[in-house]
């Protein structure tokens, strides 16, 4: 390397450069020109700042040597250049043989560990085999333990089958004992029934004293001596105590010897104030005590002494009754007779029958002095010991809550959407429908409301009914629809009384309203619908003002249209009474579950029985159709021989031939059917044998025998001489 090689390089490396000489602009520009060119593949600040350090080399050399020194610098620039360039390249080829040394390092690492997994896999197989073996191993030991507790609890199972069926057949001999035992007193009060004859309180003729024996021998003593709950949080005020002082010195002066208005009057005066709460909404309707010993229309022709109502209205409601206080002026020692106890527990059981959603219900027996409280809860009865006046007065106010409306004694709210001061009368209840009077628009309609959510059946009624009322003709024996809400209620009219023989004076009357009755049928028919359940509950008479009374066919839930099929096969949802004969006849025939194929024939069956009934009354009370469903019950059996003995009298045969198997009747022959009774001896009997009030009301609790019933049908006879024809 020359001199100007190693000034140039020191100049490069870092050494402190000479002083700078004037500008030279024309080499310059040369030099650099040149370090341009010998360093095209380098930026231009790189170019710019080295030539800024070469430059005071060459600028201050001699004259005629700054070329020399400028291009000797360039050429010592580009020297080192490729010095520089050459050992990038080594460094390039080594990191090269590096990167394969490398890659060669890591595949033989790569297969290493391959190798590695491989023999761990196999390693991991061979002890999860062997796991696996040992497993199945203690499984089968298991399942040998298991297999022999099995047998064990087998064994014990067997042993014990044993002896429960040990006690199967003994209880079961028992209960057949039991069954016979049963069976023998049925019997024997079924002969009692027939001589007692068929007076009722409860659909049947068992007295109200027998009835209560049979109740209460069936109940824990606990239960019938119950003490009444305590009250300590109410208490009477002095103006009610004195009140209460007055009465019961009344009563201990036996200032009445017997039931009278006046000793009704006083017994209100001094129990309403004290427990007699106004009317506020309908979550707190309020107490009224009102005087019903005369109001036989209020519990099916019975009337309680004192009904606690609801208040604000003009007169007890069935359907607004809290409970009954029954009073009686007797000895203390008289009160709690088996009679007076069945005919509170009687008020009870109309009032349940009225409420059928309501829970609790009370009755009250008193003379006064002495007060006995009942309860029914469904069907469990309850007799608390007797209280005297004050005790009993404090219960009352505090579980009636007169003033919160928090009772379990307050009577359901009615569903219906009408106000309740239009509500006339209950006219029925069912636990699905309520069937009520109301004054709608200037007249007295029914309306039916669903208790339930279920509205199917009323929905197809007013569909019925809507059909029935837009086609032209219709008779006057059939409802007319005033309103509806769809699938709730729906209003109709006319409001009648019950078809009843009794309100007809001679037999052109009551064949009079057997024609309008099977006109409405046979108009229905001609509709495609059959009503399924004609019977004389679902047979009202009207008595519109100035016109002659007709009946009218009501309650149409169970009729069907069968215009679109006559072949349509349903279940049989009608009145079991007036179930058709070739259903009932029929062993093998499920009324609850089999399907049948209505037929109008089966509406004129129903209307046999309907006339039967009007006839005969009597023969028909206890009959429990209920109890049809079961095929071999004693009431299918009776209603079977019922229609084998009319087929085989000579006096209903011919009808029941007439509408035995056909669709389409004679309705004049069929009308004829109210001449087979003699009107003027049926009044008078009816007259000789209607009980007075003293009569005790009994109860029947046995079926009676529809067969005797038509041994008592006498044909209509004005000829001394003509024989009678037998049954």
């Amino acid at each position: 390397m020359t001199e100007t090689q190693r000034q140039t390089h020191a100049i490069v490396v870092g050494s402190a450069p000479p002083a700078p000489a004037a500008p030279l602009s024309a080499i310059e520009t040369l030099i650099k020109s040149s370090l341009t060119e010998s360093l095209r593949d380098v930026d231009d600040p790189p170019i710019q700042a080295l030539y800024d350090v070469l430059r005071p080399y060459f600028v201050t050399a001699p004259e005629g040597e700054q070329i020399t020194r400028g291009f000797e610098a360039v050429r010592t620039v580009g020297a080192i250049k490729q010095l520089y360039t050459e050992r990038i390249r080594e460094l390039e080829r080594d990191l090269e043989l590096s990167a394969a040394k490398h890659e060669w390092q890591l595949d033989e690492a790569r297969k290493a560990h391959k190798d590695r997994v491989e023999e761990l896999r196999k390693e991991h197989n061979v002890k999860l085999e062997e796991i696996r073996k040992e497993h199945q191993a203690q499984l089968g030991q298991q399942a040998q333990q298991y297999e022999v507790r099995v047998k064990e609890k087998e064994q014990g199972h067997q042993n014990l089958l044993g002896l429960v069926k040990s006690n199967a057949e003994d209880a079961s001999e028992r209960l057949r004992q039991e069954l016979e035992k049963t069976e023998t007193e049925r019997r024997a009060l079924q002969d009692q029934i027939d001589r007692i004859g068929t007076l009722s309180i409860y659909d049947g003729s068992i007295t109200r004293a027998e009835m209560w024996k049979q109740l209460v021998a069936k109940i824990d003593d606990r239960e019938l001596n119950r003490r009444l709950p305590s009250t300590r949080a109410t208490t009477l005020s002095q103006s009610e105590q004195r009140s209460v002082n007055r009465l019961l010195e009344r009563i201990d002066r036996k200032t009445w010897t017997r039931e009278t208005p006046a000793f009704y009057k006083a017994v209100l005066k001094c129990l309403g104030p004290i427990l007699n709460a106004p009317r506020v909404d309908d979550d707190i309707p309020g107490i009224e005590l009102m005087d019903t010993h005369g109001r036989t229309d209020l519990l099916d022709g019975y009337a309680p002494d004192v009904a606690i109502s609801t208040a604000g209205h003009r007169k007890a409601m069935p359907h607004e009754l809290y409970g009954i206080l029954e009073f009686k002026v007797c000895e203390d020692a008289e009160l709690e007779t088996a009679t007076r106890l069945g005919q509170a527990y009687d008020y009870v059981r109309r009032v349940q029958k009225r409420q059928p959603e309501r829970k609790k219900f009370f009755a009250v027996l008193s003379n006064v002095r002495k007060n006995v409280v009942i309860t029914l809860e469904g069907t469990v009865l309850r007799k608390y010991s007797s209280v005297d006046l004050r005790t009993l007065l404090l219960f009352l106010r505090h579980s009636l809550g007169g003033c919160t409306g928090d009772s379990d004694f307050k009577p359901p709210p009615l569903a219906f959407s009408l106000p309740s001061s239009d509500l006339t009368k209950l006219l029925g209840s069912s636990r699905r429908n309520i069937v009520a009077a109301f004054k709608y628009e200037g007249e007295t309609i029914a309306v039916k409301c669903t208790r339930t959510d279920i509205s199917a059946e009323i929905t197809d009624e007013i569909n019925i009914l809507e059909r029935i009322k837009s086609t032209a003709g219709r008779p006057h024996s059939l409802p007319e629809l005033v309103y509806h809400d769809a699938g709730r209620e729906f209003g109709m009219k006319p409001v009648g009384k019950p078809f009843a023989l009794v309100s007809h004076s001679c037999a052109e009357t009551f064949q009079a309203a057997l024609h309008d009755i099977l006109g409405a049928l046979t108009w229905l028919h001609g509709l495609g619908i059959i009503h399924r359940d004609i019977r004389i509950d679902n047979v009202i008479l009207h008595e519109p003002h100035g016109r002659r009374p007709h009946p009218v066919i009501i309650d149409f839930d169970h009729a069907i249209d069968i215009s679109a099929d006559e072949e349509l096969e349903v279940l049989y949802e009608g009145g079991y009474i007036c179930c058709p004969p070739e259903l009932v006849c029929d062993a093998e025939f499920d009324i609850l579950r089999d399907t049948y194929r209505p037929r109008r024939r089966h509406d004129f069956q129903g209307f046999v029985l309907l006339v039967l009934q009007c006839l005969l009354p009597a023969r028909f009370k206890g009959f429990r159709s209920y109890n049809l469903v079961h095929p071999n019950c004693d009431e299918r059996n009776d209603l079977k021989q019922l229609w084998d003995d009319l087929k085989a009298s000579a006096v209903w045969k011919p009808f029941v031939e007439e509408v035995w198997d056909k669709d389409t009747v004679d309705c004049a022959m069929l009308e004829r059917m109210a001449q087979v009774y003699m009107f003027p001896k049926r009044r008078a009997r009816a007259k000789q044998a209607a009980p007075t009030k003293q009569s005790t009301p009994t109860m029947q609790t046995a079926p009676t025998k529809l067969a005797t019933s038509i041994k008592q049908a006498t044909p209509v006879n004005k000829t001394k001489n003509q024989r009678k024809p037998k049954a």
